[in-house]
């Protein structure tokens, strides 16, 4: 679980969210997807919990990398698990963030569009808010309302630079 929290940490300073040089006491290894995905292997088998984390962050990372065919066969991916694992009730939450994410690529990868899209994905996440047990947390490290305005903010970013 340790290494999807420092994913997490690593995502959000990419996305400026977070400036490690306020925190000089804690140096932070450097961040590679292949690394974290090595140290993660052994939960890839596990099909009901911390592997929908450790997809959703692979996800963001080709996201910000502008990996975006890399990205395009994870959605794909994250679909088809998405169908066959998450279809009970209790994963309601990440099976709809899933829903959020096959949006992107639905609104051509342009904000106003994506957000149009998923505006109904977003109202199941706020009628279904996230509850606080262990295993919940160690799925949804981040809330995915708050982590969907981060992919959205992190595509206005990318849009903005090309522009």
């Amino acid at each position: 679980p340790w290494y999807l929290k420092e994913a997490f940490i690593h995502f959000l300073i990419k996305t400026g969210k977070l400036d490690p040089e306020k925190s000089p006491d804690h140096k932070l290894r450097a961040f590679r997807l292949s690394r974290f995905k090595n140290d993660v292997s052994r939960f890839n088998k596990d099909k009901r919990g911390l592997n929908i984390t450790i997809n959703v962050i692979e996800f963001l990372f080709l996201l910000i990398e502008g990996k975006h065919d890399k990205m395009l066969d994870k959605l794909q991916s994250l679909k088809q698990y998405g169908y066959k694992y998450l279809k009970k009730d209790e994963y309601i939450r990440p099976f709809t963030f899933i829903k959020l994410l096959l949006q992107i690529p639905e609104g051509n990868f342009e904000p106003e569009l994506i957000r149009k899209k998923a505006d109904r994905y977003k109202k199941i996440l706020e009628e279904n808010p996230l509850d606080y047990s262990e295993h919940a947390i160690s799925i949804e490290i981040i809330p995915y309302e708050i982590l969907w305005e981060e992919i959205l903010s992190s595509l206005e970013r990318s849009t903005a630079k090309t522009a």
